[in-house]
């Protein structure tokens, strides 16, 4: 279950330490996955989904990033990391066939 903020789990072994850091809007930048080892897709939200309900994100947001990653790397399986206590499940699934 996610608390108001979206989280699952308490902070354990984590020491907050500020550091300054420069962002850059990643819009601004050509980002290939070959180059880059990550890009910026545009894939709008179910804005039906329920970020809170955890159960609601693992049945209905998670196959819909595994859709977006075998689309944008050809690759014939993904998978999606689910922390468990702190156990992490690998849930693997084929890529949709046409």
């Amino acid at each position: 279950m996610r608390d108001p903020n979206g989280n699952d789990s308490e902070l354990t072994g984590y020491v907050p330490d500020a550091h300054a850091k420069k962002v850059l809007d990643a819009r601004d930048h050509d980002m290939a996955l070959q180059r880059n080892g990550f890009t910026r897709l545009h894939a709008p939200l179910d804005p039906s989904v329920d970020f809170l309900d955890h159960d609601d994100v693992v049945r209905r947001y998670d196959p819909d990033c595994e859709a977006l990653m075998i689309s944008a790397t050809g690759a014939s399986h993904v998978f999606a990391f689910v922390l468990v206590g702190e156990v992490f499940h690998i849930h693997a699934r084929p890529a949709l066939t046409q």
